[in-house]
């Protein structure tokens, strides 16, 4: 250990615990009370949320009560007045309102009349901010969940009045519905009144005005954190509002949220607020504050105690420290002997010690040079110290700008976290190390192979300083063993993967559980071609087709032949939609003419047959037998694409005898 940091080692450590002692205590008592603080003031705010959410609710309850129990409402269902509907449902009062609808509904449940604001869907407010449906598409949506909802059936008992906040596609109804009952009579009811609001931009100002912070509505999202039931009264049936609090997506800031439920508590949507973690902040910079300048002032001291030992300790042992690192780029090179004390002596036995290392170096430098294996030692940083000859050729550089280099700088970059981990455990293995094979990079930016067997070298505490290798090339094994692999896998006539290939690509992606498609390619009157033309010909068309096919795709689809016209391409991450435009995109090219030699061959057409994972089949065998049966129906009218039913399953089966 150096001496400057045996000094450290005095003083650091109770330095160190002294501020992490003062830290933790800041961390624990003032930055979490601090952090308190923030979690209360997002619970008042969530809190005040759910008060002014429950104000909304009663004004609209308050209204729809106070036109149901109108006795010109309840005249208006038994007899039908339009009157009635032109002086009180024009847009104007629906806009002061805040209603975007009112229906009225008689005893049995009919629609009497129903009326629409007109209003402009950019003023709603969407889930996630995706765009609002249209005014045409959302109504019927809106009507259809007030029937599933069952709001047009009425009810004598007033507390079967109900409020509910309810998701429809991505924008969100308040929807209320009233019994219609006469004057101070509340036991005779002729129908239902339902109003709606849907969540707009005034709305959100409405809420934001009394909270002065921004809200957003969002979709319902899993939460593992602790939710507190939130309860108001309101004698009706009302939604299901649940507080979760909170969480801290970054250190800046912290954010909670309303869910809110159906009456049978299933999730709607969730309301969030988020809220800047600013007494937090301010406490974490106060404890940084203070740790620096504990610092600044324990730099001081130290400085002043390193400067005079520097002076009387340091600087003769750095004399001798130069010239040591100059003896390692000049081994010849040795320590100046002036004086007769404690230093000199020691430069005394080091000089004597090096001419004795040099002559054993030489000794040993020569035997390695005269073996035909490469030869290198590595000390635990993984860089390289000394080399022979033969290593010199097989990497393609001289010695001079080799030593000092990484190792991993002769290893590809998508090598190097795995030839990491072999030096590592090599560094440390106590038994014997294994051989390690991989590719290695040539001087002149070529690759190659190499086979490379490690032992480590220790000092005279028997402590490990480096590791040295035996270094066979075996670019020229690798080669053959790939040449080998590439012949068992890949199509000889077209290049594309055989069916070898294709059958263990296609278990792989059954094994995940990512979609992919799977289309079942053949070509249309491809036998005229052999009979006319001849074999040669054919080959060269079906040479032709798969780099078409191949040309089309990206790089992560594949395409295969599986024998004779009949191909298969597998896209992986596509969606049926997707997979159905890139088939339309090779039934296009791939019935485009041929020129073959001279020969143009313009009536090949290909039939092909579409099939999802797992949509269709959950296994590779059943996937293929599907896109077969979809090829096949396919071919039935030549020139176009089948996606796979269950229904052509259930032809082909009783269609076959």
């Amino acid at each position: 250990m150096p001496l400057r940091l045996r000094l450290l080692s005095l003083f650091v450590p109770l330095l160190l615990a002294t501020v992490t002692g003062v830290w933790l205590l800041a961390q624990n008592t003032l930055v979490a009370r601090f952090d308190r603080s923030d979690h209360e003031e997002l619970n008042d705010r969530l809190q005040q949320l759910n008060r002014q959410l429950y104000q909304t609710l009663r004004y609209h309850l308050a209204v729809a009560r106070d036109w149901a129990w109108w006795d010109d409402s309840f005249e208006f269902i038994a007899r039908g007045n339009p009157d009635y509907i032109d002086s009180n449902l024009s847009d104007d009062t629906l806009k002061n309102l805040n209603l975007h609808l009112v229906a009225y509904f008689d005893a049995a449940g009919k629609p009497v009349h129903t009326r629409w604001r007109k209003s402009s869907n950019h003023t709603l407010i969407t889930l996630d901010g995706q765009p609002a449906p249209s005014s045409q598409a959302l109504q019927p949506m809106v009507t259809t969940a007030l029937q599933e909802l069952r709001m047009q059936h009425s009810s004598n008992n007033i507390r079967d009045n109900r409020v509910l906040l309810v998701r429809v596609a991505n924008v969100v109804m308040l929807a209320v519905q009233v019994s219609i009952t006469p004057g101070e009579d509340r036991s005779t009811s002729n129908g239902a009144l339902v109003m709606v609001r849907l969540l707009d931009k005034a709305w959100q100002e409405e809420m934001q005005s009394g909270l002065r912070t921004p809200i957003l509505l969002r979709q319902a999202k899993t939460s593992t954190l602790p939710a507190l039931p939130l309860s108001l009264p309101l004698d009706v049936q009302k939604p299901a509002i649940t507080l979760f609090s909170r969480e801290t997506p970054s250190e800046h800031l912290q954010s909670g949220w309303l869910r809110i439920g159906d009456a049978q508590h299933q999730a709607q949507f969730d309301i969030e607020l988020s809220l800047p973690r600013q007494l937090y902040l301010q406490g974490q910079q106060s404890v940084e504050f203070f740790l620096i300048c504990a610092f600044v002032l324990a730099g001081v001291g130290l400085l002043i105690g390193f400067l005079s030992f520097e002076y009387w300790v340091l600087v003769p042992i750095r004399h001798i420290n130069r010239h040591i690192k100059r003896i390692a780029q000049q081994p010849k090179h040795r320590l100046p002997i002036t004086g007769n004390d404690e230093l000199t002596r020691v430069s005394r036995s080091i000089n004597l010690m090096l001419d004795q290392r040099q002559d054993s170096s030489e000794r040993e430098q020569l035997i390695l040079d005269n073996i035909k294996d490469g030869y290198c030692e590595l000390d635990v940083q993984g860089r390289l110290t000394r080399i022979n000859h033969t290593m010199q050729s097989i990497i393609g550089a001289s010695a001079e700008q080799l030593v000092g280099t990484h190792y991993s700088k002769m290893i590809p970059e998508a090598l190097r976290p795995t030839a990491e981990h072999f030096f590592q455990e090599a560094i440390a293995c106590s038994n014997q190390i294994p051989a390690f094979n991989s590719q290695y990079q040539r001087a002149d930016g070529s690759l190659g192979h190499f086979e490379i067997r490690l032992s480590q070298i220790t000092d005279s505490q028997d402590q490990i300083c480096g590791l040295r290798g035996i270094l066979r090339d075996t670019s020229r094994q690798e080669a053959y063993h790939s040449a080998l692999l590439d012949m068992a896998y890949r199509d000889a006539l077209t290049g594309v993967g055989n069916r070898k290939a294709f059958s263990e690509r296609l278990q792989g992606l059954c094994h995940g559980n990512a979609p992919f498609a799977l289309l079942f390619i053949d070509l249309d009157q491809f036998k005229p071609v052999n009979d006319r033309f001849g074999h040669d010909v054919g080959d060269q068309l079906l040479q032709h087709v798969a780099k078409r096919l191949g040309g089309l795709l990206r790089d992560d689809d594949r395409v295969f032949r599986l024998g004779g016209d009949e191909f298969t391409v597998v896209l992986p991450n596509t969606q049926r939609e997707q997979a159905w435009m890139v088939a339309q995109r090779l039934l296009n090219r791939a019935g485009e003419d041929y020129d073959i030699d001279g020969t143009c061959i313009d009536f090949i057409t290909p039939s092909i047959g579409l099939a999802m994972y797992p949509e269709d089949a959950q296994d590779s065998e059943s996937l293929l037998r599907a896109a077969d049966l979809a090829m096949y129906e396919a071919k039935q009218a030549r020139n176009r694409v089948m996606s796979y039913s269950p229904a052509l399953a259930t032809s082909h089966s009783s269609d076959t005898p």
